[in-house]
């Protein structure tokens, strides 16, 4: 179900995007390409392959898996591959363009008068292996090296987030209903994802300070200044950086586990890394004035969830990291994941001390191997550090984060004075773009599919007619089924929402209908979280005995075709009022009182005792009952539309209690009884 509901997430996004879209030469003179080498006769990679454009300096080596990624803006015309014990191939390619050039290689023997001398690869092994011995000091330094060791610690951080389209192709931008929207090709960007063109639609800055005290342990981060792409017209922005949140989680390197889109991936230093990882020692290096060993790493097995890349460790006895690049194999089914990558360099703040300086996660998302796809990138950095000077208890209290109202609106000049980073060309352009393509009517258009698809709702202005699954459906009691109804828009008002529908059943030849207003009685609207509302709804419905939905509606199109019967229905008169009050820690009460009458229908009767006998039969059954269901969901995520709610998985649990209770006679109830 998860999968599902990201995969709609992520089609959503694919489908606004590619719908926003004069040929555009920009990057033509750049030839990029990437691809894979394997042996001929076993079908391994070959890692440490050099790759190179004959007749130029630009070259590189493949790495462990086989893989390699090069590019050019010189002309060229063909790759070269090269390695011992094999003979060299070389490939044509076509200028200016972005391709993909696999290749298997053919071992050589070569022959020194009567020695035959083949290349052999050595079995690995931890034991007497340098590298793992040097990973084991890593590991046991652990506990000093990682931040929360120390007493206390603040500074200022800058995060940029953007996403964008990707894998932009000529045969894409040349599609007949991006001809209104040729202007956005303009700020297409080759650089931030090699051998990808992308195309940036969405961006977001955020500067703040962040406090944490370990002892007892609290955190507080107090936001100076926000800015995005303002999408709200069409989407809500609190989901949006929601949906962010769970895609970026904060990578900690020293723990055992690395969040990673709800799957737990073994870090390379976790304490059993030389169980998952082979470690090689490739080079030393100087980062800046520190000398580090340059580690590469690759999973043992590439089937589990670990990552590939380097560790750069200080060359002293501290043993500590600084700097990590991180890949994860493209061979795991990671939630439509094309290719991830994260980097952190560090800084020594203190002798002794490292902390986190910059922070980049990237992601390429895509439903296909070559279609359109979205990329997304999370770059945050760290400065003005103060270790070990803990605020007093009164300051940690409160709101977390604190954003104050004067967070938004700041001006360009503010934004240039405190960002740690310019903004490239490209990001520059994005907020003058998105609000060009606001105006133009196709993509208005577009975005009214797009809803109708997904949220099954179309936008009249006051009004929204849906959701379009439940206009028609079927079931052997009622026959042919027809709906139609909708809900007043959050353009009506935000505060109080009319909604309803009527219904004709061909086969039963009866009527049915729903009517109901919900109205906020809190600060907040009838859909942002934390909600205060007032509910009260009566429905005359047809209902299958049994059958709780989640995410879809009773009567859903889909939900006509069953396997074996399908006779027994009740149909229902259902008065409701309702009250739901939720807090901001997560902890929610819905109060609630409801009259039901159920009828059989079908092949279902009520009967007491002789259940062959018509003449016992009970025509329906009346509840009247009380209730109240009390819920606390800590850390609780959720992606929040305009009209809905999609919950984020996260490792934390969700505590719900629920009491019922009937009396009987008392406003007709047939039984007593508590739940």
């Amino acid at each position: 179900m998860l999968k599902l509901k990201f995969k709609y997430i992520l089609t959503a996004l694919i489908m606004l995007f590619s719908f926003l879209l004069s040929d555009c030469n920009l990057f033509a003179q750049t030839t990029t390409i990437r691809g894979a080498i394997t042996d001929a006769k076993t079908g391994e990679a070959i890692p440490f392959v050099n790759v190179f454009f004959e007749g130029t300096s630009a070259g590189k080596t493949t790495d462990f898996n086989g893989q390699y990624f090069i590019e050019t803006n010189e002309t060229v015309s063909r790759l070269r591959f090269s390695i011992l014990g094999y003979k060299t191939e070389f490939r044509d390619t076509k200028y200016g363009e972005s391709q993909i050039v696999s290749i298997k290689m053919t071992s050589e023997a070569k022959e020194l008068k009567e020695l035959n001398v083949r290349g052999q690869r050595q079995r690995y092994k931890n034991k007497n292996n340098p590298a793992v011995d040097l990973i084991r000091l890593v590991i046991d330094h652990k506990k000093e090296n990682r931040k929360d060791n120390i007493s206390a610690y603040q500074y200022e951080k800058y995060e940029k987030v953007q996403f964008a389209l990707s894998n932009i192709t000529e045969k894409f931008k040349n599609k007949k209903y991006l001809k209104q929207f040729q202007f956005i090709f303009e700020n297409l960007d080759s650089n931030q994802m090699p051998g990808k063109v992308i195309l940036p639609m969405y961006l977001k800055e955020t500067l703040s300070d962040y406090y944490y005290r370990k002892n007892p342990k609290v955190q507080k981060e107090i936001v100076k200044g926000t800015r995005k792409v303002d999408f709200d017209d069409f989407l809500n922005n609190e989901g949006v950086e929601t949906f962010i949140s769970y895609l970026y989680q904060d990578v900690n390197i020293y723990s055992n586990t690395v969040p990673i889109l709800t799957n737990q991936f073994v870090s390379p230093i976790a304490d059993n890394g030389p169980l998952f990882y082979r470690y090689y020692i490739k080079d030393t290096v100087m980062l800046g004035e520190q000398k580090c060993y340059q580690l590469v790493f690759y999973p043992r097995s590439k089937g589990d969830f670990t990552f590939q890349g380097e560790l750069y460790v200080t060359f002293d006895s501290s043993y500590a990291v600084c700097k990590s690049e991180l890949a994860v194999n493209p061979e795991i089914n990671l939630n439509f994941v094309k290719e991830l990558k994260l980097t952190q360099e560090y800084t020594e703040v203190k002798p002794g001390e490292w902390m986190v300086s910059n922070d980049n996660i990237s992601i390429d998302f895509g439903l296909g191997k070559n279609g359109l796809g979205v990329y997304g990138q999370r770059k945050v950095s760290y400065k003005n550090f103060i270790l070990d000077d803990p605020k007093p208890d009164t300051f940690y209290t409160g709101a977390d984060p604190v954003i104050p109202d004067s967070t938004l609106n700041l001006s360009d000049q503010f934004w240039e004075n405190n960002r740690h980073s310019e903004l490239n060309t490209s990001e520059k352009r994005i907020i003058t773009m998105i609000d060009s393509i606001q105006h133009v009517p196709a993509f208005k258009r577009a975005v009214n599919i797009m809803v109708l698809i997904f949220a099954g709702y179309e936008d009249l202005g006051l009004f929204e007619i849906g959701p379009i699954s439940t206009f028609y459906s079927y079931n052997p009691v009622q026959g042919s089924r027809v709906r139609f109804g909708g809900r007043t828009s959050m353009t009506f008002s935000d505060r109080i929402r009319y909604e309803g529908y009527a219904v004709y059943g061909f086969g039963d030849e009866q009527w049915k209908y729903f009517l109901g207003v919900t109205k906020a009685v809190g600060k907040q609207n009838i859909m942002d979280f934390p909600q205060q509302n007032v509910k009260i709804s009566y429905q005359d419905e047809t209902k299958i005995p049994g059958q709780e939905l989640q995410f879809v509606q009773e009567d859903n199109a889909l939900l006509s075709i069953k396997r074996g019967k399908n006779d027994k229905l009740l149909y229902n008169k259902i008065f409701n009022l309702n009250y739901l009050c939720e807090f901001n820690s997560h902890f929610s009460f819905d109060a609630g009182f409801q009259y039901l009458r159920q009828a059989p229908a079908g092949s279902l009767y009520f009967n007491t005792v002789n259940y062959n006998d018509a003449t016992y039969n009970i025509p329906y059954i009346t509840t009247s009952q009380a209730s109240l269901t009390l819920r606390y969901a800590p850390h609780e995520q959720f992606y929040q539309g305009k009209n809905y709610r999609i919950p984020i998985f996260n490792n934390y649990p969700i505590f719900e209690v629920r009491f019922s209770a009937s009396q009987k006679d008392v406003l007709k109830s047939d039984y007593t009884f508590q739940r």
